[in-house]
């Protein structure tokens, strides 16, 4: 307090419905007290901020402002994650030539020293730290590759899961490719290359990867939350409408129900091309989300009119 004073901060704004937290000056408490509209970047979760799961103890802070939180999606740049003009990838294609994807997924397959084989192909694009859902992965993984599917792994992170994802190499030879780097060119073949996408987040308060996944034909399975919850139709409540699979509860079970499910539209392949092509036309672009902002910044800008007409703080 001593030190705010320095700078011509009142007392009067030390305290707990302004800056004060727990006797100490919190910046983020500040900016949700103060801003005329609070945004998250998916509308799911700007409604899980508010509890105390996704708060992370700024939950009552926020329920108090509840009426000026919105929320609005990220985007991707859509000419830049294009499979069809993309020169990274081994073979250009787009919605009307899922089998220039199919090329794709053979070329992978010879460059990571995967079996040739025609399997359900999985990738993970991700940071390796415990939000991403790594704790589901590891079960996840063995029932993958013990029934004889393939697995690719692009990402770096913690030491420990970077060694436990190594030793698969050692078990499932031919099976799984792991590469504990950060490598974009890499990562657009096997956007290209993997059949399904696997994302199981903690939590995700929009994701990108979903939205690139879905861009190349590599369909998501996600963990229902935050911005993967708004972007991801589940196919499986959605029958011949979805984009991809979402499961509710955060389990292992939960989530190797979903693979399965995967596995088994897969494997009708008439309905695996449509459910491919619903996802690599769905629109995810700045365009929208720019529009979105504009509409925000003039609701804040009304606000902050009407605020300081009325002599408000």
């Amino acid at each position: 307090r001593s030190v705010f004073n320095l700078f011509g901060v009142k007392d009067v704004v030390f305290k707990v419905d302004k800056v004060e937290y727990y006797g100490c000056f919190n910046p983020m408490k500040v900016g949700i007290n103060y801003a005329d509209i609070i945004n998250a970047v998916s509308l799911t979760s700007a409604k899980e901020m508010l509890t105390s799961k996704f708060g992370f103890g700024l939950e009552g802070v926020l329920k108090n402002r509840e009426t000026a939180v919105r929320g609005v999606l990220n985007g991707i740049n859509q000419n830049n994650w294009n499979p069809q003009t993309d020169k990274n990838i081994y073979f250009n294609y787009n919605k009307d030539d899922i089998d220039g994807k199919r090329k794709n997924k053979k070329e992978l397959q010879k460059e990571l020293g995967l079996n040739n084989n025609d399997v359900p192909l999985f990738s993970v694009i991700s940071r390796l730290v415990p939000n991403k859902g790594l704790d589901l992965m590891e079960p996840a993984f063995e029932y993958i590759l013990k029934n004889n599917n393939q697995l690719i792994l692009l990402g770096s992170g913690e030491k420990y899961y970077e060694k436990m994802f190594a030793e698969l190499t050692e078990k499932y030879s031919g099976l799984v490719s792991i590469n504990l780097e950060f490598n974009e060119e890499k990562a657009r073949k096997i956007y290209a290359g993997s059949d399904i996408f696997l994302m199981p987040s903690r939590y995700e308060p929009c994701g990108l990867s979903q939205l690139i996944a879905m861009r190349y034909g590599a369909v998501p399975v996600v963990h229902k939350t935050g911005g993967l919850a708004d972007t991801v139709i589940d196919e499986g409540t959605n029958k011949g409408s979805g984009t991809g699979f979402a499961f509710s509860a955060y389990s292992k079970d939960s989530f190797i129900r979903a693979i399965k499910m995967a596995i088994n539209q897969y494997n009708n392949r008439d309905v695996w091309s449509q459910l491919v092509k619903r996802a690599m036309i769905k629109e995810y672009s700045w365009e929208i989300s720019a529009g979105d902002y504009f509409s925000l910044y003039r609701e804040a800008k009304l606000m902050n009119y009407k605020r300081k007409k009325e002599r408000r703080t």
